[in-house]
């Protein structure tokens, strides 16, 4: 289970983004499959990684386009992504477009409903089959999920924005009998981790505290910060290339011929007893 996001960074005085680092993080120990860095034009999309059959990929909102679906499923892959009203349009089983707030409307209660559905991604004229997974939010995650929808698009939300926020819509491509409605639900939960390592980042190795407004230097110091954040992951995820294991006996033996002065090296190092 891979989580996939982009965080992005604008120097001093700027009207726009400047850089995203991109990043893969694996749910299952939180171990970075990859990261890398981009400039303003470089947006968030599967299509920027590479996938590997059996992998299954978490995304937010952002990620959810025919295209990008496509590419992970052609790599063998699966998706759990963030349904996104204006770029995705999903089809029934007659071919009839989905229009998804009266389906959501429908909705009973606060438990998981889902149905089959298909995207076209017109890039390749493919056909891809999935599952619509809704799930109406209690009243007060609802008006927390509102006010958030606010801070986010100001003054350009709309009355469907915020009926929209109060429900968790999902799209996935793994079949029921692999993942139930209620499972897709709860893995997307897992999805922050993917934020918290930006956090992280921003925090400890200070990201967003890019020098200047030249596309070179916030490149070049964004690569030096990741080069750190990596470090410091590789460093407290245990034995490593940079803190290996405790030697092995066999290890061990070899290690004391070395220093019992079998050798020119280690008896130059040694001070003698009378020293």
């Amino acid at each position: 289970m891979i989580a996939v996001d982009a965080s992005a960074f604008c120097g001093p005085g700027a009207d726009g983004t400047d850089a995203r680092v991109h990043l893969q993080l694996r749910l299952t120990d939180l171990d970075i499959v990859s990261a890398a860095i981009e400039n303003h034009t470089v947006g968030e999309s599967f299509k920027r990684f590479s996938w590997r059959a059996g992998q299954l990929v978490v995304a937010d909102r952002g990620y959810c386009n025919p295209p990008g679906v496509a590419h992970v499923v052609a790599q063998g892959g699966d998706v759990l992504v963030r349904v996104n009203r204006t770029s995705l349009p999903m089809f029934d089983r007659h071919a009839e477009k989905i229009e998804l707030m009266p389906w959501l409307r429908g909705l009973r209660g606060h438990q998981p409903a889902e149905q089959w559905v298909a995207i076209n991604d017109r890039e390749t004229d493919q056909i891809i089959e999935g599952r619509l997974i809704a799930c109406r939010l209690p009243a007060a995650a609802a008006e927390k999920a509102r006010a958030r929808t606010r801070r986010e698009l100001g003054a350009k939300t709309s009355p469907a924005d915020l009926e929209a926020a109060q429900y968790v819509v999902l799209f996935t491509t793994v079949p029921a009998e692999r993942m139930s409605a209620a499972m897709c639900l709860e893995l997307y939960r897992v999805r922050w981790q993917v934020e918290l390592a930006f956090k992280r980042w921003k925090s400890l190795c200070h990201f967003d505290r890019l020098p200047n407004y030249r596309d070179d230097t916030i490149l070049s110091w964004l690569y030096g910060k990741l080069l750190l954040a990596l470090l410091m992951h590789r460093m407290a995820s245990g034995a490593s290339s940079l803190f290996p294991p405790v030697p092995q006996e066999s290890e061990a033996v070899a290690l004391d011929a070395l220093e019992g002065s079998q050798y020119r090296l280690a008896r130059n190092r040694r001070r003698s007893a009378a020293a």
